[in-house]
């Protein structure tokens, strides 16, 4: 295996294990309040039993109570946790879209910016991420901003220096394009409304990603 094939392989690692693990951890404690009494006492009372020879008793004092409440919370998060790990992760990211070869493309339109802009913020840098895709993938979106397109400016960028300095409203009205992002997968928008222009909200769109890690 070549260096940059080994390097292709370790970010792709890297990101799948770190997209699972924001799914994972996505309302894993909610879960693990409501099912603290069953899964709790259950994996408690194996774990006390089966690995040290006690067994789980009712608490009788207010500390023991509040105690044992939150082993049974820990127990059953870590449980939870483990299962939308392995299981309900890669569901999710399968459903979510579809991988034909290194182009993933998304069932749905993906929301990976939303600001209410207005005219006074004409020219400032919004700057954000896009986690769930690869590092250095090129990143396909569409922009949408609220009224006729010819009352606005738009533009997105991997870097600072993609992103020019607008001097009217009708200079690029791009609606969509693709950008190449680096390892954190930086994003840049900026944006310019004509200058009678009531604020309005703007929002960037991912429609897929291309793995692209050569170097």
């Amino acid at each position: 295996m070549t260096e940059s094939a080994a390097y292709r392989q370790y970010c792709r690692i890297c990101w799948y294990g770190g997209r699972c693990y924001r799914i994972a951890i996505a309302g894993s404690f909610a879960n693990a309040t409501n099912w603290a009494g069953i899964i709790g006492i259950g994996v408690l009372g194996f774990l006390l039993q089966n690995f040290f020879g006690h067994k789980l008793v009712p608490a009788e004092t207010w500390p023991a109570i509040v105690g044992q409440g939150l082993l049974f919370i820990a127990a059953a998060w870590v449980v939870i946790f483990v299962v939308r790990l392995l299981f309900y992760a890669p569901l999710v990211m399968h459903n979510e879209g579809k991988l034909y070869g290194n182009k993933f493309v998304y069932r749905e339109p993906v929301l990976a910016f939303h600001e209410f802009i207005s005219p006074k913020q004409n020219n400032r840098e919004w700057a954000f991420q896009y986690r769930d895709a690869p590092p250095f993938s090129l990143i396909e979106y569409q922009i949408e901003i609220d009224g006729p397109r010819e009352h606005h400016s738009a533009c997105v960028g991997a870097h600072t220096y993609q992103v020019p300095i607008f001097k009217s409203h009708d200079e690029m009205r791009y609606t969509k394009g693709s950008v190449r992002v680096d390892r954190d997968r930086n994003l840049f928008a900026r944006f310019f409304l004509r200058h009678d222009t009531d604020p309005r909200s703007a929002r960037i769109y991912v429609l897929g990603w291309e793995e692209h890690l050569d170097k």
